[in-house]
Order: structure tokens, then sequence, then C-alpha cells
């Protein structure tokens, strides 16, 4: 079977991704970044220019596209990455 295009995403809790940040794409705001609402939080994806990302998670979402992620998944159940920044809803 010939599946065509495959791409890989990775998980991280919610906890990475600032509320203010998360209140403004759950209101459809207009970012210069490629992000889609999921049940359980929001995708980004990595290959959106990187230069429009927030300063607060570019260092998770350079580390992820440095790893072959095309996606980030900020989940509420996703597990919490050492190293970067987190934030109290």
């Amino acid at each position: 079977m010939n599946w065509g295009e495959q791409y890989t995403s990775v998980v991280v809790s919610t906890s990475h991704l600032p509320e203010e940040l998360a209140t403004k794409m759950m209101n459809r705001w207009k970012y210069p970044f490629i992000y889609e609402e999921t049940d359980y939080g929001y995708r980004l994806r990595t290959s959106s220019d990187q230069e429009s990302w927030p300063e607060e998670i570019k260092p998770l979402m350079m580390c992820a596209l440095d790893e072959g992620f095309r996606w980030v998944e900020f989940d509420r159940d996703g597990v919490d990455q050492g190293g970067f920044q987190t934030w109290e809803w």
C-alpha cells in the first residue's frame, strides 16, 4: 500500500503553552504560523515560519523541528518535557 506523504508529531503537555497564547488561538487569532485546535489542546506545525513563533515556545518548537517532527501537539494529558519553560493555568 502506498500511503503517500507521512509525518510525525510529538506530544507535550499544554503546560508548555502560555495560557494567553492558547486563549488567542482558541479565539481564532490570526497568527502567521500554522496551528489547529484539538479536543485536548493545540497542534502547531514546525515548518511554519520560525521567526513568527512566540519567544516563549520557540526553544521547544526548534528542538522538535531539529529532531524531525512536523507537528508539536500541546495536549492536556501530555508529558512535561524537562528543560523547557512551563506555565500554570
